[in-house]
This record gives structure tokens, C-alpha cells and sequence, in this order.
């Protein structure tokens, strides 16, 4: 039904009306009269704005339906074909190609590292080559485990930690990976309406999906709201949530550490707005006790081109996971006691 609406369908148009344009056009060779004028003109620009249409709708359509770029929301269909072809779990449902083992392992520190789609790495095809990865294959003496989740927020980490730690998984050190949109529990967050809840046509045409959501993600209003997070009253809410995990993961004799993101979408220069964000939450855990990397100072020397999955996609790419694994594995040495140097 697809192919016939959105490529059959726009090419028969396509043709029809260039070959309706051709006779008009020679049916039109000689003088019109006067009171036909009008009407000719009118319904061979109609002919010509239906012809154009046609073509490009179905050049669009036919390419974006073999595209599988990612979106920051992970919205479109051409989002969801990454997804099948590229995210793979693990027995335990998380994003990987190893299954995990409850049990702490004889003679192994565990590193377990939780968070949202910056920690899954979304956008970056193989998963070899996400941060967590890389540190597993350069310190084949440490438990790499990610039981990290798209979109969730701290008080979501907390109840996926909760989860698993339910089903008898031990932590011994916890990586929480921060992002500044991870208290968006507590702003109103409307801007990605459910897919199954968008139009019919937003539904079923790649072209007219992928058009609609760029459009609709063009200007981001919680990125805005993210901000009031940073500031009273919320703040203090969020620092209690955070205090929560912390509290949580030493209730279970493990260590809690945390490595920040910058959101990359925009230069990281003076004008990034959730610099003075960055400060608050380093003196936080500072004020907490917990060691805290922040990738701020590494990534600002980059410009988001050079950092981020495509321009629609303010994921961390590949060469973003690399300098993380490097900063984060040199942070891990330095922090954590048994680990060697």
C-alpha cells in the first residue's frame, strides 16, 4: 500500500501531468481567443506546479526511504531502520554484544556504566566503537557492563539501577554518565508526541516524516527548559534526586563516580548556554565526595561538525566516543583503588 501511494502513485502523476502539459502545450500553438486566455494560463501553471510536485515528491520519497540517518529524538522512520539494523542487545536487554554476569567475577574490578542515549551510543553503527567499548577492549582486566537506556532521566537511572540490582546484578564501581537534559523529568517535555499519535501521511511517508519532524525539531523548546533545572527550585529537587542515586549505590557497597557530557548541537564556546550548569553540578559532587569528569574542556576544542553524528543529531559520534573512552578510562586509573596505572 506504501509503494503504491507514496512512489507508484506520485510517478503516474508525474507522467499523466507532463504528458497533459505536452498537448496543452500544442494545443495552444495558435492565438487563443480573448475569453480563453485567462483559463489557459491558469490550468498550464497548474499543470507545470503538478508535474514539479510529483517529481519531487517522488525523488524525495524514493530518497529518503532507503536513508537511515538517525534523529536526536529517534523519531522518524528512517531513525527506526537504524535501530533494526544496528541496535542489538544483550540476554540482559541493553545495547551490546556481550551478555553480562550478575555475580561480581574473581579477580575483576566492574565498571558499570549507567545513562541515557549518550551512554547506549546512538548514531554510531558499530558499538564496538561507543566509549564504554573501547575501554572494555583497551583493559581486558576490567568488567565492562552498560545498563544504560534511551531518554531516560535520574530518577528513571535510578529505578533501571533498582531493576537489575533486583534481579541480583552486584556494582562495585557505578559510572553515572551525565547529560544537562537528564532532570527533564521535572519540566514539561511535549515536544516528541508519541509517532503512533502524528498523522496518517507523517506516519506512512519517509519523505513527509522526515520532512515534519526537521521542521518540528528545528527549535527546541525544552532545551530552553532545561535551563530552569539549573535554578531554584528545581535545582535543589534535582540535587536530591541525585543524592538519592548516590546514597543507593553506596547502600550497596559499590562507588559512585560521574562524567558529564556537554550537550554538542552548538559551539562550546562562551556563548554555550549550560556553562554555568557544568560549574553548579562540579561543585555539587564536589561538595558530595564524588569524583566527577567533566568532557566540557576536552570537547570545546572541537567544533560540533567534528563532534556530533550528523547535523540532525546531536548524538556523540565516533571520534566523540574516542576522546570520552581516552578522558575516561585516564579518570577511571586515577580514581579508582586496585586499578592499575
Amino acid at each position: 500500500m506504501e509503494i503504491f501511494c507514496f512512489l507508484l502513485l506520485p510517478a503516474i502523476i508525474s507522467v499523466a501531468s507532463g504528458l497533459a502539459l505536452r498537448r496543452f502545450l500544442k494545443s495552444s500553438a495558435g492565438p487563443p481567443a480573448a475569453q480563453r486566455k485567462l483559463l489557459r494560463l491558469l490550468l498550464g501553471n497548474a499543470l507545470v506546479l503538478l508535474f514539479l510536485a510529483a517529481l519531487l515528491f517522488l525523488a524525495g520519497e524514493t530518497y529518503f526511504r532507503s536513508s537511515e540517518q538517525t534523529d536526536g529524538g529517534a523519531v522518524t522512520r528512517a531513525s527506526r531502520r537504524w535501530y533494526k539494523r544496528y541496535y542489538h542487545e544483550n540476554t540482559q536487554h541493553f545495547r551490546d554484544n556481550v551478555d553480562y554476569q550478575l555475580a561480581l567475577l574473581p579477580g575483576k574490578r566492574r565498571i558499570t556504566f549507567c545513562g541515557d542515549s549518550f551512554t547506549v551510543g546512538w548514531g554510531v553503527k558499530n558499538v564496538e566503537d561507543r566509549f564504554a567499548n573501547i575501554i572494555r577492549k583497551n583493559n581486558p582486566q576490567w568488567d565492562i557492563q552498560v545498563q544504560a537506556l534511551e531518554g531516560l532521566s535520574t530518577q528513571e537511572e535510578l529505578k533501571n539501577l533498582l531493576r537489575v540490582h533486583a534481579m541480583g546484578c552486584q556494582f562495585d564501581v557505578l559510572v553515572l554518565v551525565y547529560v544537562p537534559n537528564d532532570a527533564e523529568d521535572l519540566v514539561v517535555d511535549d515536544l516528541f508526541m508519541e509517532t503512533s499519535q502524528a498523522p496518517w501521511l507523517v506516519r506512512h511517508s519517509d519523505f513527509i516524516n522526515t520532512m515534519y519532524y526537521r521542521i518540528k525539531t528545528g527549535y527546541d523548546p525544552n532545551r530552553q527548559a532545561y535551563l530552569k533545572c539549573y535554578q531554584s527550585p528545581l535545582w535543589e529537587q534535582h540535587t536530591n534526586d541525585l543524592t538519592t542515586l548516590r546514597n543507593f549505590v553506596q547502600s550497596t557497597g559499590a562507588r559512585l563516580m560521574v562524567v558529564t557530557f556537554p550537550f554538542i548541537n552548538a559551539p562550546l564556546d562562551q556563548t554555550y548556554q549550560f556553562r554555568f550548569a557544568h560549574q553548579k553540578l562540579a561543585e555539587f559532587w564536589r561538595q558530595i565526595g564524588v569524583p566527577h569528569l567533566d568532557l566540557l574542556p576536552i570537547y570545546e576544542k572541537f567544533s560540533p561538525q567534528q563532534l556530533r553524528v550528523n547535523r540532525f543529531d546531536a548524538h556523540p559520534n565516533e571520534f566523540a566516543h574516542q576522546l570520552a573512552a581516552n578522558a575516561i578510562q585516564k579518570f577511571l586509573r586515577e580514581n579508582v583503588p586496585g586499578v592499575v596505572r
